[in-house]
């Protein structure tokens, strides 16, 4: 039995922004070398594009429950699209170190806000039959983006700047943004939720707290 064809907008933007968003979070290291040399520093300081982009995301995966029951499926993937775009902007014009730090923070939200759902939300559109199918779907779409990724950005950036990678990937986000604008759909049902600060807060500090 075949997904609803009504879903099948769902689906794809589904699948595409899990694409993205993971790429994405590849997107910089091939790039290394050249931001070591722009902004003077050494190959521990670089890391911390990759460690910012984890910690942020496991910092909001644990938020993905109760942002899901507060606000509807269509606004989290649009807002997380949104944060991706906003976060290739400031990496694009940044002209220090800790503002590609922050971009990279900003892009990292996006993905631990909707990463988690995404599965939910193929779980939910596709048929009990169908949902083996769904997650080696899902599977196999997460898996190409970073094997594909360093390939991809160290062509680029034999030939471009590193900074071209944000403005290749900007374009991408924006079409995918308005697809989902019109074709998401709201399929997971909200339900009253309460969010525990204090547990947030510390979860947070003991994430960060654990990697120093």
């Amino acid at each position: 039995m075949q997904p609803k064809l009504e879903n099948k907008g769902v689906i794809i933007v589904t699948l595409a922004t899990g694409f993205l968003l993971t790429f994405c979070q590849f997107l910089l290291i091939t790039s290394y070398p050249a931001i070591m040399r722009e902004f003077q520093i050494n190959a521990t300081e670089v890391q911390w594009l990759t460690t910012i982009y984890l910690l942020t995301t496991i910092v909001f995966i644990p938020l993905t429950g109760y942002l899901s029951n507060r606000f509807s499926t269509k606004a989290l993937l649009v807002f997380a699209l949104l944060c991706m775009a906003a976060g290739l902007i400031v990496g694009a014009f940044s002209q220090s170190f800790i503002q590609l730090i922050l971009a990279r923070a900003i892009q990292a939200v996006g993905t631990g806000v909707i990463l988690p759902v995404i599965q939910t939300i193929l779980i939910t559109v596709f048929p009990k039959e169908r949902r083996g199918f769904a997650l080696g779907l899902l599977g196999g779409v997460i898996n190409v983006a970073p094997a594909s990724a360093p390939s991809l950005t160290g062509m680029i950036i034999d030939v471009f700047h590193w900074r071209i990678l944000h403005w290749f990937m900007l374009p991408l986000v924006l079409i995918l943004l308005l697809l989902a604008v019109f074709y998401m759909k709201d399929v997971l049902k909200k339900q009253a939720a309460r969010l525990d600060i204090l547990s947030v807060i510390l979860s947070a500090g003991g994430f960060f707290f654990v990697y120093f």
